[in-house]
């Protein structure tokens, strides 16, 4: 990306100046596979995220924040950009940034910031060509993902130095904590889970035709015998909790160095999770509003606190919304718009009458929310996890998502068909598309679970 392109992504001076949020810093924090009815503050367990509760007191929480799609890279990319999985081509965790797809920490390099990223799981790391970071610490290679103490850790030194330099600092850590398999601390198991959770009536989960499915073998030895599915759920709140307090620490390095005062935070997971709705098990395969709701917080000093907005905002949103703060002007994605007004308490009627789209890994599914109808359309009709079948709900009175209307309202799902044709024409986007990371990281991915057979296309089926 020449200077002259990137010199277009950067207002003038005056505008910079004047800038709601001009020389400040700015704390992108990501919370991996974290489901909006994680948060304490948005339905969750009272004792999960004190923390994360803080910080949203303290600035905007967004009650309704959506995924642009349901996996790690993709999404990250998008929150980057502002841009749709169609538009910068990331559609798995394994391809590489192709080099032209211009992101924040170059738009914010180029401002003059200094700009950092110590990431929990490796296709967030070195290996994946950001462009733009003086420093992007990751897992090493043949080390697939790390605990969220092996984050704060660099990201506290990183503070530490840069509250005695003069220019001011990008910093994004990322955390994997809440991610399958969720294997939390024994004391902290325990506070949230007594019992034996291989004693019951129910058949083991581990003998569900899901699981076979998935083909993962972690999985299969951690859910081996057991017949409680509460105890899924509280290894995941319980992984949620360790996560906060991770963050309750970079926080507190904050305030203690007394830069909190000057330093914009957001705080965003990637994507959600599913824990046994709809027959999906520890993963987010699929586009359920479960894999897709997250917690957004946007906090900026000198703007308003304890602000909660119910308008459904979404990861796009949040590249347009820094360009503004920062007076760095747009950066590329044209799909979202800045949720500054929501941020100072005003309001904006025009986020209730936008449609949002949602993007499959591999592209494997499209989903569209206009309103109160929500459409779901497989794209890979032959995923054994995933219903092949088109799907229309009514979210207004069908939250859940159980009640498939598509059959009873051909009317409304044709009125919102064609703007999914991009995505339709376009087909599955296969392994090997564009360039992918080592052979060694796709096959510690592989270990995680990213096989073809849980986000993509595997050997044995084919494309539409």
């Amino acid at each position: 990306m020449t200077a002259v392109l990137l010199l277009g992504m950067v207002s003038c001076s005056t505008e910079l100046d004047s800038a709601p949020a001009a020389g400040m810093n700015l704390l992108l924090i990501t919370v991996d596979t974290t489901r909006a009815d994680a948060i304490s503050s948005l339905g969750g367990d009272p004792r999960n995220t004190p923390n994360i509760d803080a910080l949203a007191a303290s600035g905007a929480l967004f009650e309704q924040a959506y995924s642009a799609s349901n996996v790690t890279k993709p999404s990250h990319v998008s929150i980057m950009t502002g841009q749709h999985l169609i538009e910068h081509k990331v559609f798995n965790n394994q391809v590489l940034i192709p080099e032209e797809v211009v992101a924040l920490p170059q738009v914010m390099s180029y401002a003059g910031y200094r700009t950092a990223g110590y990431v929990a799981a490796v296709q967030l790391g070195q290996e994946t060509a950001w462009q733009g970071f003086d420093v992007i610490d990751g897992p090493s290679t043949g080390k697939e993902q790390r605990p969220g103490q092996e984050v704060v850790a660099p990201a506290l030194k990183y503070l530490r130095r840069s509250s005695k330099k003069d220019k001011p600092f990008f910093l994004w850590t990322h955390f994997f904590d809440a991610h399958t398999l969720y294997t939390p601390p024994q004391e902290l198991a325990e506070r949230y889970y007594q019992g034996n959770p291989r004693k019951g009536e129910g058949p083991p989960l581990s003998d569900l035709e899901y699981f076979e499915a998935w083909g993962y073998k972690p999985m299969d030895r951690w859910i081996r015998g057991v017949r409680d599915p509460e105890y899924g759920k509280a290894m995941y709140a319980a992984e949620v909790n360790l996560m906060d307090g991770h963050i309750g620490r970079i926080l507190d390095e904050l305030k203690a160095l007394e830069l909190e005062q000057d330093t914009v935070v957001v705080l965003v997971a990637d994507h959600g999770e599913s824990l046994g709705e709809h027959g999906l098990y520890y993963d987010h395969v699929g586009l359920y509003e479960v894999s897709l709701r997250i917690p957004l917080i946007v906090r900026v000093p000198g703007m308003p606190a304890g602000v909660r907005s119910a308008e459904r905002v979404t990861q796009l949103d949040i590249a347009p919304t820094l360009g503004e703060l920062f007076g760095m002007g747009g950066l590329p994605g044209r799909a979202g718009q800045s949720l500054l007004p929501l941020i100072n308490g005003s309001g904006d009627s025009s986020f209730a009458e936008r449609p949002l789209i949602f993007e499959a890994a591999h592209n494997l599914q499209i989903a569209m929310r206009d309103g109160r109808w929500k459409l779901i359309l497989p794209i890979f009709k032959s995923n054994r996890r995933l219903s092949s079948e088109p799907m229309l709900f009514d979210l207004d009175s069908d939250p859940d998502e159980l009640n498939n209307l598509y059959e009873v309202e051909r009317e409304v799902a044709a009125r919102m068909r064609p703007q999914l044709e991009p995505w339709l024409a376009l087909g599955t986007v296969e392994k090997g598309t564009l360039p992918t990371m080592s052979a060694e990281v796709l096959e510690g991915l592989e270990d995680l679970g990213y096989t073809d057979g849980d986000e993509g296309v595997s050997d044995d089926e084919e494309s539409p």
